[in-house]
C-alpha cells in the first residue's frame, strides 16, 4: 500500500538585500529559524497507543482525555490475521489562538491527514516485501486534535497501520522458512498534520515495538474447541493484542482450525507456501 500525501511545498521567499548586509541579515534569520523549527518539532507528538475495547457497540476506543490503559509493545498473532493497527494518541502543545473579545477564530486545532511508517528488526535491519524491497509506506488517516490549555496538551486520535497485508505475509512466510514461531519487528511512525491556520506539522519519529507470533495468542480454553461449545458470554477481541479463545473459531488464510495447535500448523503451512 503506498499512499502520497499532498503536502504543499515550502514557499521560498525572494528578497533583494545590499551585498554590505548580506552576512547580517542571513545570520539574523538564522537566529529567527532556530527556535521556530524546536517549536514546530515538539508542537505535535505521538504518545502512546491505546487499544480498543469490545463493547456491547463493537470496538471503541476511549476518549483520548479518559484513556487509562495504553500498550508498551503490540502483537501480531499471523494464525488470527495479518495486519496490524493501533490508535495512536495525538499530543498538540500549540498555543490557542482564539478569542471572542476580538473576534479570532481558533487556529491552532490540528487536522492529521497522513503517516509515514517503517518497519525494521530490533537491530535496525529494514524488513522486506517479498519483492525485497524494503517495508515503508505512507497511509491517510483522519484526525483531529484541539490545542491544549495551558501547559496541558490537547490529544485526539489517529488510527495508524503499522503493518500492512503484504509486509504481515512476508513476515510470516520468512519465520515459516526459519522455522519461528516468534519474532520482533520495530514500526518507525511519522504524523502529519495541518492546523486550520494552514501551519504544516509532523511529529518526531515515535517507535512501537511489535512482538509477530503464529498462534501465540490463541487460548485454549476446551477440549476440542468446538464451535458448538462457544457460549454468548464469550466476547470477541478487537485485536491480537488480547488472548482469543480458540472456541470462536475465527477463520485463517488457509483454513479454520479449532485447537491452538493445530491452528498454529495451519497458519505456518499458509505461510510457507505463500
Amino acid at each position: 500500500m503506498s499512499f502520497q500525501a499532498n503536502r504543499p511545498a515550502k514557499a521560498t521567499p525572494h528578497t533583494l538585500i545590499q551585498r554590505g548586509f548580506a552576512a547580517a541579515v542571513i545570520a539574523a534569520s538564522a537566529a529567527l529559524l532556530m527556535p521556530a523549527c524546536a517549536d514546530n518539532e515538539s508542537s505535535l507528538f505521538i504518545r502512546d497507543c491505546v487499544p480498543a475495547e469490545p463493547q456491547d457497540a463493537g470496538c471503541i476506543t476511549p476518549e483520548p482525555n479518559d484513556a487509562e490503559l495504553f500498550l508498551f509493545d503490540g502483537r501480531l498473532d499471523l494464525a488470527f490475521q495479518s495486519a496490524y493497527s493501533c490508535a495512536l494518541r495525538v499530543g498538540n502543545q500549540l498555543v490557542q489562538r482564539g478569542t471572542t473579545e476580538q473576534v479570532r477564530t481558533e487556529t491552532s486545532r490540528v487536522s492529521l491527514y497522513a503517516a509515514d511508517v517503517r518497519l525494521t528488526d530490533v537491530a535496525g535491519n529494514s524488513i522486506g516485501y517479498a519483492d525485497g524491497s524494503a517495508v515503508a509506506f505512507s497511509v491517510p488517516l483522519s484526525g483531529f486534535v484541539d490545542p491544549g490549555s495551558g501547559s496541558e496538551a490537547g490529544y485526539g486520535y489517529a488510527n495508524v497501520l503499522m503493518i500492512d497485508q503484504a509486509a504481515g505475509q512476508a513476515i510470516g512466510r520468512a519465520m515459516a522458512t526459519a522455522n519461528l514461531t516468534t519474532t520482533d519487528v520495530l514500526a518507525g511512525i511519522i504524523v502529519y498534520g495541518r492546523t486550520l491556520g494552514g501551519q504544516e506539522l509532523e511529529t518526531p519519529e515515535w517507535f512501537f515495538p511489535i512482538k509477530v507470533c503464529i498462534g501465540c495468542a490463541c487460548v485454549q480454553t476446551a477440549e476440542g474447541c468446538s464451535s458448538d461449545d462457544s457460549s454468548s458470554d464469550i466476547s470477541v477481541p478487537c485485536s491480537t493484542d488480547s488472548g482469543i479463545d480458540c472456541r470462536l473459531g475465527i477463520a485463517i488464510p488457509g483454513g479454520s482450525e479449532p485447537e491452538c495447535g493445530a491452528r498454529r500448523q495451519s497458519a505456518i503451512e499458509y505461510y510457507a507456501d505463500l
